[in-house]
């Protein structure tokens, strides 16, 4: 049985100003809930169905497996992508080869030699294919 909440709030939500990137990455070290980052603002992430855990771990094996050994380095869920100036998100599944980025919880571009991204929603996967 689905539940949907349809009472509105009873008073408005604060405007606020944007966070900046580096505001966002601070506030994630402490967070308890994990956000994703679209042009300062932040949205929280949901926890995943054990059907979710299985796909991502068959990905995650066969884009491990797909990566060629030595500098490449393959992340499920945990490691925070910067997509672009303003968009940090938690790919399900991430492999990136080549030098690693200055900052240890993100990688800034996953695509570097043969590398690749995968993304699920419901039960539609969306995939970025870099080349594996």
């Amino acid at each position: 049985m689905l539940v949907r909440y349809t009472r509105r709030m009873a008073e408005p939500t604060a405007s606020h100003d944007p966070l900046t990137v580096e505001k966002y990455l601070k506030l994630e070290e402490s967070a308890t809930v994990r956000h994703e980052y679209v042009g300062g603002e932040i949205f929280a992430m949901v926890g995943a169905t054990t059907r979710h855990n299985r796909i991502v771990g068959n990905i995650f094996g066969r884009l491990w497996g797909a990566a060629p050994s030595g500098d490449c380095r393959g992340y499920s869920e945990g490691v925070k992508l910067h997509v672009a100036d303003a968009i940090i998100y938690y790919p399900n599944v991430m492999v990136a080869c080549g030098p690693e980025g200055d900052v240890p919880f993100v990688e800034d571009d996953p695509c570097l030699g043969r590398g690749g991204v995968a993304q699920f929603r419901d039960h539609r996967p969306a995939r970025e294919d870099c080349g594996l």
